[in-house]
């Protein structure tokens, strides 16, 4: 009976542990989009990202290209056929922009896709060079609207939304 009562009792308390570890884990991806709001110009992250939209499937066709080329290390962690997955980016990089501000949907997005990746196989060390691909793209196809403010404030968006997807994928993985 003592084994029993003792062994549920020690699922509850890691089941509690791993709430507890979860509800810290969002409020500290909504603190940092919220700085990331703060030290990011997101009017020029919409206005770049609006100069970019009328490329379509040429921008994501153009980043796994230049990821791929520059990170060919990467490479084995996708399919052999890219269309869906290019979708999949451009769907993701369009609610990433229009929910910059609302934190509870870009937080449970970025913890979603972080524990899919996860699970893909992607790695801390992989999102630097997933995010230099990202901004090589929208330099690439921003044109006029890409100025080095712009940069910066993907920079600093990118460094947030690798953070909330790295740590749901660690925390996935425990």
């Amino acid at each position: 009976m003592c084994r029993v009562v003792c062994v549920e009792g020690e699922s509850r308390q890691r089941a509690n542990r791993s709430v507890s570890f979860r509800t810290q884990l969002v409020r500290f991806a909504r603190l940092w989009l919220q700085s990331a709001a703060m030290t990011a110009d997101l009017s020029l992250i919409r206005s770049s990202f609006a100069a970019v939209q009328p490329h379509g499937s040429q921008v994501t066709a153009y980043f796994y290209d230049h990821l791929f080329a520059h990170h060919p290390g990467v490479r084995p962690l996708f399919a052999t056929h890219l269309d869906e997955q290019r979708d999949r980016l451009w769907a993701a990089l369009g609610a990433l922009v229009v929910n910059l501000e609302n934190t509870d949907t870009l937080t449970g997005m970025l913890q979603n896709l972080g524990r899919r990746h996860a699970g893909y196989g992607a790695l801390a060390e992989h999102y630097p060079a997933v995010g230099a691909s990202l901004i090589a793209t929208l330099r690439h196809y921003a044109g006029d609207a890409w100025t080095p403010a712009a940069e910066e404030s993907w920079a600093a968006v990118y460094d947030v939304i690798s953070s909330t997807m790295i740590e749901a994928g660690k925390a996935a993985s425990n």
